[in-house]
């Protein structure tokens, strides 16, 4: 039986180890990420792969903005992968799809009033995606069937 020359070993793990890097056309990220342009849902922000990402600040600034209990911002709670602000009912739907087609768990955020944080949060450390509802704040009156429709995070002046 012959045995793997050392060359061919080394040349292996630096692939086995690159994968860890440079995530694969096929990783999760990149999976929702095509979900969701497929799908005309381009409002969403995905989690930095490091802390030198440029995109880091604005994700985080989303992720906090509506925290209330600030023992969810620590470095140790598991972070959303994807945090998604759909504009549209349509947009809302595809969002779910997406989220479901990759086996994404889903978390809601609406109003930002969940103190105990289970809208960011995931306590089993499984992949999550946050739906962030800020956007669906319409408010539409039907004079003339005496209806209204109220969005997820619509507030009455008042």
């Amino acid at each position: 039986m012959a045995t793997p020359s050392s060359p061919s070993l080394t040349f292996f793990f630096f692939l086995f180890s690159i994968s860890f890097i440079f995530p694969s056309p096929s990783s999760p990220r990149v999976q929702i990420s095509s979900c969701l342009d497929s799908h005309n849902v381009n409002n969403y922000s995905i989690s930095p792969v490091s802390g030198n990402d440029h995109h880091s600040s604005a994700y985080f600034k989303l992720l906090n903005f509506s925290i209330q209990n600030l023992r969810f911002v620590g470095p140790t709670i598991p972070k959303p992968t994807v945090i998604i602000l759909p504009e549209t009912v349509d947009q809302l739907v595809n969002s779910v799809l997406c989220c479901r087609a990759g086996s994404w768990e889903i978390r809601v955020r609406c109003g930002g009033h969940s103190y105990e944080g289970t809208s960011y949060v995931n306590g089993d450390r499984a992949p999550f995606v946050i739906i962030d509802m800020m956007n669906l704040n319409r408010v539409s009156v039907d004079m003339e069937t005496e209806t209204a429709w109220v969005e997820g995070v619509a507030t009455l002046p008042g």
